[in-house]
């Protein structure tokens, strides 16, 4: 991320800080190098306002040990820090990053840019670059993401009913399981 020098923490944070457990541990020792809290993006570090929602922005970054850490250990990081976290995932020369929002971690390979004039929108820019969330849609961010939560819910439920009909051998309840499909199917076009 190309974020000004003023925004420069550098500092390492001991791994022990992030675990409670032997299965934790054993999770971070494994997989995670290093982890150091690259930036701070708050309006002492920038020329920002200071939102109402979200007080600073730290960039943390995490040097993997693999390619793909376990989905457990960002969860664990942001817990146990108590500000809005963008993570940034180094392995070798590969690079993504990575914002948690509404307990979902979004993974991006493109650097997110800084934009906005106060935490709380840069942090919603963020947000929106690494979910992929189109920029010309100007819904609030809580909207988008909980039509796109219930999108992939109708899409799973989806596909189960289809397997199940498949398995069903009685043509009437087969018939009964096609119309909820063709009802759930309504529904995900209704979402879209």
């Amino acid at each position: 991320m190309e974020l000004p020098k003023s925004t420069v923490f550098g500092r390492i944070i001991p791994k022990e800080r992030f675990y409670k457990n032997a299965a934790e541990r054993d999770l971070f020792t494994k997989q995670v190098e290093r982890i150091r809290w690259a930036n701070k993006i708050a309006p002492d570090t920038l020329n920002i306002g200071k939102g109402a929602t979200v007080a600073e922005i730290e960039v943390i970054e995490v040097a993997q040990n693999i390619d793909i850490i376990d989905k457990r250990i960002l969860p664990l990081i942001a817990k146990a820090i108590p500000y809005h976290i963008v993570f940034t995932l180094v392995c070798g020369e590969r690079t993504q990053y990575a914002v948690s929002y509404s307990d979902k971690i979004y993974v991006s390979e493109t650097a997110p840019k800084l934009l906005g004039n106060d935490t709380d929108s840069v942090w919603e820019n963020f947000v929106r670059q690494v979910a992929g969330i189109d920029e010309a849609d100007t819904r609030p961010l809580a909207e988008i993401i909980a039509k796109d939560e219930q999108r992939a819910k109708l899409e799973r439920e989806i596909a189960a009913l289809a397997n199940k009909i498949q398995r069903e051998k009685q043509l009437n309840r087969q018939l009964e399981l096609n119309a909820e499909l063709k009802k759930l199917k309504g529904e995900l076009e209704n979402v879209k």
